[in-house]
């Protein structure tokens, strides 16, 4: 294995143990209520019925059956990414001991990887998936119908995993330079028909709504995400992201010159992918990704940079970039959904403060209401919790962002204020 095996592994039960932490710890968030509200909280059907960007498949059905199976609580919606998670852990080890020891916090530091690792929703176990074919890959002997396999249920975990997958199954069949497609496509095809044939034929353009417009705006949320930081310039972001892929692509060409096989593999995907996805953006005029749903680029990139870690600057360079990612990570709240952190808090501050059991009217900023219309469902409570895009008289509790100065001319009189979400609560 690597050289700190005993090491690696209570590295990464630590952390399997810190994600099962915020797992059992912070509140739902936006998107985990709205896939309860269409999946998780219907029968199982409806995973049929429609196809929304929000539905990832297979991690869908599993939360499904978490949650009747064990109750609806934060931890059992969030079990399936838990799974993820050890499984992801489990394949970094695996790679760690076909490379270099850096590999292992490279690709488990990164704050955004963090976040999925427990929130339920399916990239984490997309990404585990992932990550376990990358690692059959780069094995003396890749056994083609397993690595197939992985794919198959990455992409049916989430469909932005599409883009990864067939840019590492182009890299194998450049490297091998024989036609894999009968063995690698024969586990796709399988998994295809029994988890994603009926969903993607409700498939419409409309559906897929959630990502970026601009290669600059994709570049910034995947770098923003990745560093904890709220300031990086447009600009910045399409240099760096231009300097990377160029490096990459000398990378890849050199590599395979040389039969370097995992650094090869590594820029070769990353390459590949970023391809796929600039060619759909083009053509079809699809979406980029935008922070989550690029997250196979946030494995694939330190992957490209593990060969530097031969000399002793490249060592120094990846361990200082490993310290400023591990430096960003929290349990407090996930990146992406801050203003939901509070949720859980806010539902309880409302619970305690009407005991009856009438209806209480409650307004919220979008998309807070959400979040707490699935706590009023988990408490039984008849709470009226409406959408305020604009604010009105007449409820009984007011969910408003802090920077909100409309709310004044209510004359409320401030309950709750979460430093952390930026979220406060008002009564009349």
């Amino acid at each position: 294995m690597a050289r700190f095996p005993t090491f690696a592994i209570f590295y990464l039960a630590a952390l399997f143990a810190w994600n099962v932490y915020r797992a059992a710890t912070q509140a739902f968030t936006t998107d985990e209520a709205y896939s309860y509200k269409l999946y998780i909280g219907v029968e199982p059907f409806n995973l049929l019925h429609q196809f929304d960007a929000n539905l990832h498949v297979l991690h869908s059905f599993a939360t499904w059956i978490s949650v009747k199976m064990l109750g609806l609580t934060e931890l059992t919606f969030r079990l399936p990414s838990l799974a993820g998670c050890a499984l992801y852990f489990w394949a970094t080890l695996k790679i760690t001991e076909r490379t270099q020891p850096i590999a292992l916090f490279l690709l488990t530091v990164n704050p955004l990887i963090e976040d999925n690792m427990s929130v339920g929703r399916g990239y984490g176990l997309a990404l585990a998936f992932f990550a376990w074919a990358f690692a059959g890959a780069i094995e003396e002997v890749p056994r083609l119908p397993r690595i197939g396999l992985f794919l198959a249920l990455s992409v049916a975990c989430n469909l932005t995993f599409l883009f990864p997958a067939a840019g590492l199954i182009a890299a194998l069949m450049i490297q091998h330079r024989s036609a894999l497609i009968r063995e690698l496509t024969g586990p796709w095809l399988v998994i295809a028909v029994l988890f994603m044939g009926i969903p993607l034929s409700r498939l419409s353009p409309d559906a897929l709504y959630f990502g970026a417009p601009t290669v600059a705006l994709s570049l910034q949320t995947l770098l923003e995400h990745s560093y904890g930081a709220q300031h990086i310039s447009l600009e910045g972001g399409v240099i760096a992201g231009a300097i990377f892929l160029v490096a990459c692509m000398a990378a890849a060409l050199w590599a395979f010159r040389k039969s370097e096989r995992f650094a090869f593999l590594a820029t070769a995907t990353f390459v590949l992918t970023a391809a796929a996805v600039m060619a759909s953006h083009t053509v079809f005029g699809m979406l980029l990704p935008y922070a989550r749903t690029g997250l196979y680029f946030l494995f694939l990139a330190p992957l490209c940079m593990i060969p530097l870690a031969r000399w002793k600057a490249g060592v120094a360079a990846l361990a200082a970039l490993t310290v400023v990612m591990a430096s960003t990570n929290h349990s407090s709240y996930y990146m992406e959904w801050r203003f939901d952190a509070s949720s859980r808090e806010i539902a309880q501050l409302i619970a305690d403060r009407r005991q009856s059991s009438g209806a209480v009217r409650v307004a919220a900023a979008p998309p807070l209401e959400s979040a707490l219309r699935i706590y009023a469902q988990m408490r039984g409570a008849a709470w009226n919790i409406e959408r305020a895009n604009q604010w009105e008289p007449g409820f009984d509790f007011y969910v408003f962002y802090d920077d909100d100065k409309s709310i004044q001319t209510l004359g409320l009189h401030e309950i709750y204020s979460n430093p952390v979400s930026r979220i406060r609560v008002a009564t009349p």
